[in-house]
C-alpha cells in the first residue's frame, strides 16, 4: 500500500522533532536556556530562526512552481503544521535548535546537487534550484559574519543582564563569583548598576576586590535595603561591606546601621586632622 506523501512528510517532521527532544543535552532542557546558549554563540537567535524557515519556504515555493519535481519537499500546509509543532518544541525544550529541522530538505537538495541525484528535474528548474541554493549559502555566510560581529561587540555583562535567570546564566555567575571566569572592571560596574538584586549580591565579592569603597559601599547598602533579599545574599553583602569598610558589624546589622557607621568613617576621612589644622593656622 502506498503511503500518502502528506502523511510521510508529517511523519518525518514529527520523527525528527522526537529525536531532537530525546537527545537534547540536560543544559538545554528548557527553551529559554537553549535561547541563552544560542545567543552566547550566534546572536541574534530570531534572525537565524527566521532565515532557516524562509530558506525552507523558498524551496517549497520552487517545488510548487515546478509541479512537484523536488521530491519529499513539504507543501505550504505541511510547513505551517511543522512550524506550529516546532514553535511548541522551541518554547518547551530546544529553543532555536528546533528550527534546524528546516535545513533538512535544503540539505537534501544540496547533497543531490553535489552528487548528481537530481537528474529527474528539468533543466530550467535545476538552474533555479542551483541559484536559490547559492543565494541561501551566501546569505548564511553573511549571517555568520553578522553573528561574529555582534558577539565581538557584546560583553559578558550584556549577556548576563538578559539571561541571568537561566541555567547557563546561573552557571556563569557562579564561575565569576568563584573567580573561574574573569570579567573587566567596567563590566562589573555595569552589572552593579543595572543588574537585579540577586545578580549584584553574587558579584559583591568581586566588587570588594576592586577596593573602591567610596563608590561601592553606598550602592551595596542600597541593595541591602531591598525587600527581595535572600539570606544567602545578605551574607554575601555583609562580607563585601565588611571588606570594603573594615567594620565589624554583625550579619544582622540593618542598612541604617551600615549607613551610619559608613558616614562616621567618611566624615572622619574628609575632616582635617588636628595636626593639619595647627599647621595651617601657624602658616
Amino acid at each position: 500500500m502506498q503511503i500518502s506523501p502528506l502523511i510521510s512528510n508529517r511523519s518525518k517532521l514529527i520523527l525528527l522533532a522526537i529525536l531532537f527532544v530525546t537527545f537534547t543535552p540536560p543544559s538545554m532542557a528548557c527553551g529559554t536556556c537553549a535561547y541563552a546558549l544560542w545567543e552566547m554563540g550566534l546572536p541574534p537567535a530570531w534572525l537565524w530562526m527566521t532565515s532557516m524557515l524562509l530558506w525552507h519556504l523558498s524551496f517549497t515555493y520552487l517545488n510548487f512552481k515546478s509541479g512537484g519535481q523536488l521530491t519529499n519537499i513539504p507543501s505550504f500546509i505541511e510547513t505551517i503544521i511543522g512550524l506550529f509543532i516546532l514553535l511548541l518544541i522551541s518554547a518547551a525544550a530546544l529553543g532555536p535548535i528546533a528550527f534546524l529541522i528546516f535545513l533538512f530538505h535544503p540539505g537534501q537538495l544540496l547533497f543531490g546537487l553535489l552528487f548528481g541525484s537530481l537528474s529527474k528535474i528539468d533543466e530550467k528548474s535545476l538552474k533555479t534550484v542551483k541559484r536559490n541554493m547559492k543565494a541561501g549559502l551566501l546569505f548564511f555566510a553573511i549571517l555568520l559574519a553578522i553573528s561574529f560581529t555582534l558577539k565581538s561587540q557584546r560583553t559578558t555583562a550584556d549577556w548576563l543582564l538578559k539571561w541571568e535567570r537561566t541555567s547557563p546564566g546561573v552557571v556563569l555567575l557562579g564561575k565569576i563569583e568563584k573567580g573561574e571566569k574573569t570579567i573587566s572592571k567596567d563590566e562589573l560596574r555595569q552589572l552593579e548598576t543595572q543588574g537585579s538584586t540577586g545578580l549584584v549580591c553574587k558579584i559583591a565579592g568581586k566588587l570588594a576586590e576592586l577596593k573602591e569603597p567610596a563608590f561601592d559601599v553606598p550602592l551595596l547598602i542600597g541593595v541591602l535595603e531591598r525587600s527581595d533579599l535572600q539570606e544567602e545574599d545578605r551574607k554575601r553583602l555583609w562580607k563585601a561591606l565588611k571588606t570594603l569598610t573594615e567594620l565589624s558589624l554583625p550579619v544582622e546589622a540593618s542598612p541604617q546601621d551600615w549607613r551610619a557607621a559608613w558616614k562616621g568613617i567618611s566624615d572622619s576621612r574628609s575632616s582635617p586632622s588636628p595636626a593639619s589644622k595647627t599647621a595651617s593656622s601657624s602658616s
